[in-house]
């Protein structure tokens, strides 16, 4: 990914993504599991092993039908804090955080987050179709 200088491009992926098994009930959000990325510019602000990757991108988007309120994700598999999170600070950018980041990324435009957010959820949802996974019922 080529990055302009001066400007912010905000990328949420995942890489190893492990499907346990595959089953048309609630469970399959627990059973897809991967390292989960954030990276603002070219740099790396968030990035962890073992997430349950479906479960997140069904976070956002259910957080992506009201983008006006702050976003918290807490798993299953850890309810201490959020793991991420995005928090406005004015109506056009947010601070991103979570228990596991070394600090609060500041200044992120609301757009980009949201364009982020949905370019996950495609690929996501579009490699879950190439492994045979019917979606439909997902979100």
């Amino acid at each position: 990914m080529e990055c302009i200088p001066c400007e912010s491009s905000l990328v949420i992926d995942y890489s190893n993504m492990y499907i346990r098994e595959i089953s048309p009930t609630n469970q399959i959000y627990c059973e897809v599991e991967g390292a989960l990325t954030i990276s603002k510019g070219n740099e790396c602000i968030f990035s962890e092993e073992n997430i349950l990757l479906l479960e997140f991108a069904k976070a956002l988007n259910t957080w992506g039908k009201q983008p006006d309120l702050d976003f918290e994700y807490y798993s299953m598999d850890y309810e201490e804090g959020p793991i991420v999170y995005f928090r406005h600070e004015t109506s056009q950018t947010c601070s991103v955080g979570g228990v596991w980041l070394e600090g609060v990324y500041y200044e992120v435009e609301s757009v980009e987050l949201i364009l982020a957010c949905d370019s996950f959820i495609r690929k996501i949802l579009n490699d879950l179709i190439s492994r045979g996974v019917d979606i439909d019922l997902l979100f």
